[in-house]
Order: structure tokens, then sequence, then C-alpha cells
């Protein structure tokens, strides 16, 4: 860190990534927030691809000697990334990954491609995020009726929010369903997958159809 000769702003280096002033830094500033002195899963969210997997496994056992964490994640790391990281701390007594978070969802199933045998293989817990496909798991009633109305992706309680409320909803929910992607409509292939659920929903009795994706999900495809 350094500050520049009029005393204004301090510069900081090494302040992004996964490079073990990072780690440290970030892990202090978070004990600081929660008012706690240790984390229960401490995940990497981000892999940088230029921090070496040796830095990056020596930086995490460093804080779970510490005491400051009791156990790794890994979050949407490539497979390879983290079985390499694991061999490696087997290797030098390191402490490994225990859980992979990554999307997974009935219209996103990259997960079982390499995920899924990587977990089984390894011993990993698994925690998917992104199951209800931000909100694309709809019917064509819904799609077209927030196409009508002007909704769109925006989720309804942001049009009901008032004053102070609206303020503090607008940052993250005024792009609502296109927070992470601009395409808020389905694709054709989305549509398909759907239309299946809707049918698997209307067999076993529900109106939910994202009840019948995971009902699908345990006894047509086996997930």
């Amino acid at each position: 860190m350094a500050q520049n000769g009029r005393g204004g702003f301090s510069r900081c280096t090494c302040y992004a990534g996964n490079s073990m002033k990072t780690l440290h830094i970030s892990v202090e500033a978070s004990l600081k927030k929660l008012r706690t002195d240790y984390i229960d899963i401490l995940y990497i969210h981000w892999w940088d691809y230029m921090t070496s997997i040796e830095e990056v496994m020596n930086g995490l056992h460093a804080l779970v000697l510490s005491g400051k964490v009791l156990y790794l994640g890994a979050s949407d790391t490539p497979a390879w990334v983290v079985s390499q990281a694991n061999q490696y701390a087997r290797m030098s007594g390191k402490t490994l990954f225990a859980i992979y978070q990554g999307e997974w969802n009935v219209l996103k199933r990259d997960f079982e491609r390499d995920i899924l045998p990587m977990a089984r293989a390894g011993g990993l817990a698994l925690a998917p995020w992104g199951v209800l496909a931000s909100g694309k798991i709809r019917t064509d009633q819904e799609e077209r009726r927030r196409r009508e109305t002007g909704e769109k992706g925006k989720p309804p309680a942001l049009a009901r929010a008032t004053g102070a409320e609206l303020l503090m909803v607008e940052r993250m929910a005024c792009l609502g369903r296109t927070l992470t992607s601009a395409q808020w409509e389905r694709t054709e292939t989305e549509r398909a997958v759907v239309k299946v659920l809707e049918e698997v929903a209307a067999k076993v009795g529900t109106k939910n159809i994202q009840a019948g994706e995971w009902i699908g999900c345990l006894f047509s495809v086996r997930c």
C-alpha cells in the first residue's frame, strides 16, 4: 500500500485474485464484518488463472491452521483445477477442498459432465446454485404476460416498492432477471425443456412446473 506525496488517496496492490495476500486481507475483513473469529466454509469464488495452485492451497491451508477457517470450498472452478489442487494438497499434507459450489438446474446441466464425477471420485460435497434457472422455468403464458405488461424480467415487488425501500432494491433488483444475463426471455431449447416439465407436472398432478423439475430430475433424467 502506498500514499501519494500530497497525502491523498492510497494505492493498493494485490487486492484481487487468489494470492496469499488477497486471501489474508479478505478473510480478515470478513471476520471483522461478521463479528466472529472463524469462518465455517471459505469458498474460492473466482479462479484467477494467474496465482499458482500451490500458492492458493498453501494460503488456504495457512488460514485453516490459524483457526480462522474450518473447511475449504471451490465455486465455479473447472474440475481439472479442483482435482489438481486437491492432489497437491494430499501429496503435501495440506487441507483439501471439501465442497464444490456450482450452477446446476434442469436447463443447464454442464455440472453433470465433469463436476459430478470429480465430486464422486474425490468425496466432495455439493452445493448447487441457480437451481431454479434464474426464473426461466416458467410457462409460455407467464412469459407472454411479462412481455405484454412491460414487466419483462423485473420482479413484481420492484413495482410496489416506494421511498427508501425502492432505493434499497433498485440497485440489485432493477435489472430483475437480467442481472446475470441481458436475455431475460427463454431460448427455444429452454422452452422445449419447460414443455416437458409441464407434461411431468400434469402427470404427477401439480400445477407448479418448478416442482415438476425436481420430480423429473429424480425419476426421469436420474440426476
